[in-house]
């Protein structure tokens, strides 16, 4: 039985108390097998056999998914998801060697905040990523109206009328949950200011360069107040990663069992006593099997404690990315 595998059958045992142990068995596997995260262990002159901590695993700068495969070595791809980008940019490719794989991963996630996609119906607000076929978010959502059934696959770009419309009558009789990009939910709360207390709404980040920045605390507020709302939430999530991360209370954002993120320090991520409270977040996503667990974003974390985190913005100067939660 070859490694994967075997890694694969006791996955969902991982919990609080093993999970350093199935990184530094995932890390041995992929410091050997991804070529690009080995050449760049090799640069960095790390000895994989002599990592024995987490907290000493060099993580790969997430710009190497934009110019390098970042594939372990005897697998084939399935198909790309990749970042929906700023235009002029070039987008982050992300090789998926098992769409079910991912695809599990999605719906175990979600069912441990909203229990079963098959009792809600999906209605979906995400231009930019509508525009860009291979989005990893789409396909999450495609997914999830397969499993609830839903005869009507609800996507809209910047229909803001119908896409009310269409909520105030699915409420009537169905559990609902819209799932639209920050600055579509923003648009269309301003322009309409219709009551959809009953409807569930995760936003996605991504403001696109519309409108000021501002904190998760006041956009929940004002699409609180705008659609009288208690349940709006937000997902975290990237092309490069498997999993994801929900914000569904005032806790931050929850880390599933084989899901950490680390706070590196943002001006010297080699030094020994690298990893703060706050700082660059470095994600460790043990269900990127075939690519690499061990991801160095530019994004700013705040670590509250091992299952949860905050988003505060991003590292000056860095690239715009689709998926980054902007404020």
């Amino acid at each position: 039985m070859d490694f994967i595998t075997k890694f694969r059958q006791n996955f969902f045992e991982i919990n609080n108390n093993n999970f350093e142990q199935y990184a530094i068995q995932l890390f041995q596997y992929q410091s050997v097998h991804n070529e690009v995260y080995a050449q760049y262990l090799s640069y960095l002159k790390v000895h994989p056999q002599n990592i024995t901590s987490i907290y000493e695993i060099p993580f790969l700068p997430i710009e190497f998914y934009k110019n390098h495969k970042v594939l372990c070595k005897g697998i084939a791809a399935q198909t790309t998801f990749e970042s929906s980008g700023t235009t002029g940019i070039t987008p982050s490719v992300h090789y998926v060697a098992d769409v079910s794989w991912y695809e599990d991963i999605c719906i175990r996630i979600f069912e441990s905040y909203f229990g079963t996609p098959s009792q809600y119906v999906f209605v979906a607000l995400l231009p930019n990523y509508l525009e860009r076929k291979q989005s990893s978010l789409v396909h999450m959502v495609n997914h999830f109206m397969r499993m609830s059934n839903q005869k009507v696959k609800y996507y809209f770009l910047y229909e803001y009328e119908e896409a009310q419309k269409l909520l105030s009558q699915l409420a009537v009789s169905s559990k609902v949950i819209l799932i639209g990009v920050t600055f579509a939910l923003l648009e269309m709360s301003e322009k309409l200011h219709k009551n959809i207390e009953k409807i569930i709404i995760i936003e996605t980040g991504g403001m696109k360069g519309r409108g000021q920045e501002m904190t998760r605390e006041e956009l929940h507020k004002i699409l609180k107040l705008r659609f009288n709302s208690n349940k709006v939430y937000s997902e975290y999530g990237m092309t490069e990663l498997t999993s994801q991360a929900y914000y569904t209370s005032e806790n931050g954002f929850t880390s599933c069992p084989w899901f950490r993120v680390l706070a590196g320090n943002m001006y010297d991520p080699f030094q020994k006593n690298r990893y703060l409270k706050r700082g660059k977040a470095n994600i460790i996503d043990l269900s990127n099997l075939y690519s690499c667990a061990f991801v160095e974003t530019s994004d700013i974390v705040q670590i509250i404690d091992n299952e949860h985190f905050e988003i505060l913005g991003r590292v000056d100067n860095a690239m715009l990315r689709g998926c980054s939660l902007l404020y």
